[in-house]
């Protein structure tokens, strides 16, 4: 995860379409970012860390930026690994596994899916991992533990998890 951000909003644009142009690399990572950063699926430091990169990229001249884009181009079978990786990077793939467990009442499995997903900064397996802790759900039931990560997710923007501290604080369920 300790990657440049710069660098990733940039391969991101690459795999779509290989820009020339600042302004080109400058107007679609504001839309990636804006996307990022209203989906809400991310944690608040991902959000934070991609912001930091747009404004990063903001300050490259056009000869930084075109070196970086020549870079990128150039080391193709670089960029395709760094895709990979920042796939793990995200927590993505465990998630998905995590899902597909879930999906199969596979509970214990998929509970190790979702907190090693969590660890990753997935505010959505976040979210699943706190609500596996809550119904006890292949681990023994942790209503504070649960608790504290649905404070996690809802601070990483997931309405779900909200409702779920509504209904705790305000109904008594759960």
């Amino acid at each position: 995860m300790a990657m440049d951000y710069t660098y990733r909003i940039i391969e991101t644009i690459l795999t779509a379409k290989q820009y020339t142009s600042r302004e080109d690399v400058i107007c679609t990572a504001e839309v990636i970012v804006g996307v990022v950063c209203s989906f809400g699926n991310m944690s608040s430091a991902w959000i934070k860390s991609y912001k930091e990169a747009l404004k990063k990229l903001n300050t490259l001249s056009e000869i930084e930026m075109n070196e970086l884009i020549g870079y990128l181009i150039d080391d193709n079978d670089y960029l395709i690994k760094q895709l990979k990786e920042n796939f793990n990077d995200f927590g993505l793939e465990d998630y998905y596994k995590g899902m597909s467990f879930h999906s199969k009442k596979e509970y214990i499995k998929a509970f190790e899916y979702f907190r090693s997903s969590a660890m990753k900064g997935n505010s959505k397996a976040e979210y699943n991992y706190a609500l596996s802790l809550l119904m006890g759900q292949g681990v023994t039931k942790d209503r504070i533990n649960a608790i504290k990560h649905f404070i996690f997710a809802h601070e990483s923007g997931i309405e779900q998890a909200d409702e779920v501290l509504n209904d705790i604080i305000n109904k008594g369920t759960y």
